[in-house]
């Protein structure tokens, strides 16, 4: 099985709240220390709350942007992957041979409101 298709930015972007530096360091793939030691010397931005170091998830997908603009790109497409095959399978029926079942298009509605519909 491959695995899902992973975009920074995307991912960034549906965080809600501060990131912590363990947060960050999964997201990014480095070690807390590597983070937090970025942050120290400002090759990252952050802030300090509390005496905890701390990220905006808006100002890492900004400055991400800005630092490798193809990012950008690729998050557009990802999303737009993303929203096609949502679309595609809202727009799916039911499989052949699934005996006594209605192949109507999985819209929501119960066999009679669909037949109704129709």
């Amino acid at each position: 099985m491959n695995p899902a298709p992973y975009n920074i930015l995307s991912a960034l972007q549906a965080v809600r709240g501060l990131l912590s530096v363990s947060q960050v360091a999964e997201m990014f793939g480095k070690s807390p220390a590597t983070i937090y030691r970025m942050a120290q010397k400002r090759q990252i931005p952050s802030f300090m709350l509390g005496g905890s170091r701390m990220f905006d998830p808006s100002t890492l997908a900004l400055w991400l942007t800005r630092k490798e603009p193809l990012l950008a790109v690729a998050a557009r497409q990802f999303q737009q992957a993303a929203k096609s095959d949502a679309t595609i399978s809202k727009m799916e029926t039911v499989q052949p041979g699934t005996a006594g079942q209605s192949r109507l298009p999985a819209t929501g509605l119960g066999r009679r409101d669909a037949q109704k519909q129709a």
